[in-house]
């Protein structure tokens, strides 16, 4: 054979050879990585697999006739069969465990380092706060995690899943799971808008009965006070999205106050990144502790103050908020909101049992009243706009009462007549043909609210 043709045969053995070789090995490491990510083994978790077969943290060993041995061990469990706690966190990282707290007054987690800190896949549980912040500038990410509420057998003085009150620094909170807690409270950021980088960032959560249940804190006639699904406090902030979220509250398991309370807070200016925002989120249910008892809780308010503060800039839109009794979304005082394109519908009662709740009252609200506080000036209460909202609302009568818009004359010397607060507007809102609100359309609105989600691949809740 010729030189130059065995070199050339020699050079075409050797590259099926090694594209043989090549195919071999890429087969071999993806049949590898597939077994891999079958076992749960591939799951980046803080749990730990020792090596003589004992578990920590929410790492469980699952029994599956298909896999080595007829069993796996998974990494993503959300069911504890054991807790420890309560703990200090004083260093930076990524924390995983099952914690709980059974005294009434030590939180299950405290956060006492500045450095940013991760809670993930873990379960929280207890009858006292479920994380709190020990010290200022706290920067929190809570993923994946359930937070469960256990009814304490004495009053306590807060039963919030999450509770930061001392200027922390941000908070992300998203696909976690809260029930039968007081929800989640922030205060104690600066007002200094030019001095303020602060986030949060509220989304893709769920949470089912937030509830006061035996809670010392607020109102003695009234355990509905100060509880919320968020709420924050005296506060003006950029940066803030509260959004696909979904709470759902049934009567005689809940003690809900507002849902979603913007008590005495704002954003920092009218262009969109300083606005805050509270969009796309499905409330369903606020109700008073008996049918007969009055209520002041409700959806989704804005301004929230009696007093002439500064604080606007809000954006309330998209949302599906169903069933809330006394109010679905509201503006009460404050300058600059917007609530527009929400879905609004109220059949006034208290669930499938059909009992027509004496507090139903408005689905819609703008207005400068707060009766149990007083008022604040007509002259604070401007620019507000609601807008392309659907709503449709029963009140306590059994008759329709959709909106409410109007200012009471803050001068004392005059009577309290209804006046029109400056350059506010209620326009192109629509309302269901139907005499009657029925319960059975608020469960259409989740039917809908589903569909939604599809739509937008949204995952809202624990990532399974």
């Amino acid at each position: 054979m010729h030189y130059r043709a065995f070199v050339a045969n020699l050079k075409r053995k050797n590259t099926r050879q090694n594209v043989l070789i090549v195919m071999f090995i890429a087969v071999f490491t993806i049949a590898g990585i597939s077994a891999l990510f079958m076992s749960g083994a591939a799951t980046p978790r803080a749990d730990k697999e020792a090596e003589s077969g004992a578990l920590s943290g929410n790492a469980k060993k699952v029994t599956d006739a298909n896999r080595s041995g007829g069993q796996y061990v998974q990494f993503n469990a959300k069911t504890c069969t054991s807790f420890t706690g309560p703990i200090t966190i004083t260093t930076g990282g990524t924390y995983t465990g099952c914690w709980q707290t059974t005294d009434g007054a030590t939180p299950a987690i405290r956060i006492n380092t500045k450095e940013p800190v991760t809670i993930a896949n873990s379960t929280i549980k207890g009858n006292y706060m479920l994380i709190n912040d020990a010290a200022p500038g706290v920067n929190l990410t809570v993923t994946n995690t359930h937070f469960i509420g256990v009814e304490p057998t004495s009053p306590v003085t807060s039963r919030r899943a999450i509770r930061l009150g001392r200027g922390a620094s941000n908070l992300a909170a998203s696909n976690n799971f809260f029930e039968n807690t007081a929800g989640i409270k922030i205060t104690g950021w600066t007002t200094n808008a030019s001095a303020n980088p602060n986030t949060i960032k509220i989304l893709q959560n769920k949470a089912k009965n937030i509830t006061n249940k035996n809670i010392a804190e607020g109102d003695a006639s009234s355990d509905d006070h100060l509880v919320q699904f968020v709420q924050l406090g005296q506060m003006r902030l950029s940066n803030v999205e509260i959004a696909w979220n979904e709470v759902i509250n049934t009567f005689g398991r809940s003690r809900v106050e507002d849902n979603i309370n913007l008590y005495k807070t704002g954003g920092t200016g009218n262009a969109v990144s300083s606005r805050i925002r509270v969009h796309n989120n499905f409330i369903w249910g606020a109700f008073p502790e008996t049918v007969g008892n009055n209520y002041r809780g409700g959806g989704i308010i804005a301004g929230d103050s009696s007093q002439n503060l500064d604080v606007g800039w809000v954006d309330i839109y998209d949302n599906q908020v169903v069933g809330t009794i006394n109010y679905g979304v509201s503006i009460v005082c404050g300058h600059d909101s917007r609530a527009y394109r929400n879905r609004v519908i109220g059949s006034g009662l208290n669930g499938p049992n059909g009992q027509l709740m004496a507090a139903a009252n408005v689905g819609l609200s703008g207005n400068n009243a707060r009766a149990w506080l007083g008022r604040c000036d007509p002259d604070n209460y401007r620019n507000n706009v609601f807008q392309d909202n659907y709503v449709g609302w029963m009140n306590g009568n059994g008759k329709r009462n959709d909106m409410t818009f109007r200012c009471n004359d803050y001068n004392a010397a005059n009577p309290p007549e209804l006046i029109l607060c400056a350059n506010n507007i209620n326009t192109t809102q629509v309302q269901p043909t139907s005499a009657a609100i029925t319960y059975a359309m608020e469960q259409a609105e989740y039917t809908s609210w589903q569909k939604k989600l599809s739509d937008n691949n949204v995952s809202i809740g624990l990532k399974q």
